[in-house]
């Protein structure tokens, strides 16, 4: 990312277009709160980042969003707890519907971890952005992979 990415502030969010995302991948700390009320009638959370994440998606009207996290894709549960997941129980692809019904409670025993409910809501209401892809932020090859288009982690998807 490091030759692509750069931060653009909320203010200047108008600046990115598609142009500018041939380019460059924008990387923003959040969005402005008008955002979330113009497209989706709600003010979004700095907090929530996957639901500024699929927000900021579907204002660039992109396709695909890339979630890199820590984690190699999703699991049916915290692969962290005993007795550990290993990769071959990595679920390659999944319909949005269907993350609801995952554990996502981790170790610390906190719900909503890998993505927030906020965030699934948001995606599932969507009507450009069609995919989430989740890859391992630790694994330079994962990111790469991703945004080659190349088969990489798990991925999330409308069913329609």
């Amino acid at each position: 990312l490091e030759r692509f990415g750069e931060y653009v502030p909320p203010e200047d969010i108008n600046k990115v277009n598609d142009n500018y995302l041939r380019e460059k991948i924008p990387v923003f700390s959040h969005i402005p709160l008008y955002i979330g009320r113009e497209l989706f009638g709600l003010d979004i959370p700095d907090s929530e980042s996957d639901a500024q994440t699929n927000t900021l998606g579907e204002f660039l009207r992109v396709k695909k969003i890339v979630y890199a996290k820590n984690t190699p894709g999703i699991f049916p549960r915290d692969p962290n707890i005993e007795p550990r997941l290993s990769t071959k129980d990595l679920i390659r692809r999944i319909p949005v519907q269907d993350v609801y019904n995952l554990s996502r409670v981790g170790g610390d025993n906190i719900d909503e971890h890998l993505i927030e409910n906020l965030g699934l809501l948001i995606f599932e209401k969507s009507r450009h952005s069609k995919y989430i892809q989740v890859i391992d932020i630790n694994d330079p090859s994962s990111i790469e992979k991703a945004f080659l288009g190349r088969r990489v982690g798990s991925v999330i998807y409308h069913p329609k």
